[in-house]
């Protein structure tokens, strides 16, 4: 008896079939949140910087220890305050890598600060880098960061977008979180180190200060973008995303800085990069 061909129909959208929280519609990308207790986060913490998190609905509680103020990402080259790390995955569940076409958004919010309402200079980094995020020691990155500032009692922030190759910054009264993009990363023709290895560039980074209700701060303030000329990156190495807590500068804790945050992360990955396949009536590719 011949083997009959069967050409299976198409899976409809309200399908009853499989999660329903993880069938997604083409073009739709969702938050996901950050939690750093969730069991897939390592940490790496060379000074002993972080004292605690604990996660809630409100996000997560992180305290750090007000005498390990000295340790920075932002600034330097060498990244030595405590933060929790991961590999990025595509929508595949692939490993990402810097030879992907793909770009990254941040959201980043204050829900409280629980401790030092003075001028303590704590905060939050978020961005993605290499392995190098594992040791102590010098990270090629680009993120964005928020850092609190002035002595009233309504805690305010300051933010730093950008990467290795330099930050841009600003504060506002009314700056209560950020958004931040990544965007986009590229197979560069300014290879570094004049081999003919090909590499990935970010050629710039935006982010925007967002108030208590979501909205971007005073326009003067509401924006910032940074060209990152020189930070490159080997296609083939993965990609990781990290969390960091650490200070602006130096002082300012009079008890250890406490506060609760919560963070997001959206990811964009194009399978046929910037090379689609052209296709008569509006198809799509890849």
């Amino acid at each position: 008896m011949s083997k009959r061909t069967r050409i299976p129909g198409p899976i409809v959208q309200d399908q009853t079939l499989g999660n329903t929280g993880l069938r997604f519609k083409s073009g739709i990308n969702r938050w996901r949140s950050i939690d750093v207790n969730d069991g897939k986060w390592t940490l790496m913490d060379p000074n002993n910087g972080i004292v605690s998190v604990t996660t809630t609905a409100d996000g997560m509680r992180i305290v750090t220890d007000k005498d390990e103020t000295a340790h920075r990402w932002h600034t330097g080259s060498t990244q030595n305050a405590g933060r929790w790390y991961q590999k990025l995955k595509t929508p595949d569940g692939a490993d990402l890598k810097w030879g992907d076409f793909f770009s990254i958004e941040f959201l980043v919010r204050l829900h409280d600060m629980h401790a030092n309402t003075s001028d303590d200079k704590s905060g939050l980094t978020v961005g993605i880098t290499t392995s190098t995020v594992g040791s102590d020691g010098a990270s090629v990155w680009v993120g964005g960061h928020l850092f609190f500032i002035g002595t009233a009692s309504d805690a305010q922030l300051k933010m730093y977008v950008g990467g290795t190759d330099g930050t841009s910054n600003f504060a506002d009264n009314d700056c209560k979180g950020a958004h931040f993009v990544i965007n986009h990363v590229i197979n560069d023709d300014n290879d570094a180190g004049g081999d003919s290895a090909e590499e990935a560039g970010v050629r710039a980074i935006l982010g925007t200060a967002l108030n208590s209700s979501g909205q971007a701060t005073h326009p003067n303030n509401a924006t910032k973008v940074i060209q990152q000329d020189s930070s490159q990156f080997a296609l083939t190495e993965d990609v990781y995303v990290f969390v960091c807590a650490n200070h602006s500068t130096t002082g300012g804790s009079n008890n250890n800085p406490d506060a609760t945050w919560k963070v997001w992360y959206r990811l964009n990955v194009a399978r046929d990069g910037v090379n689609p396949t052209y296709i008569p009536g509006g198809g799509s590719s890849g």
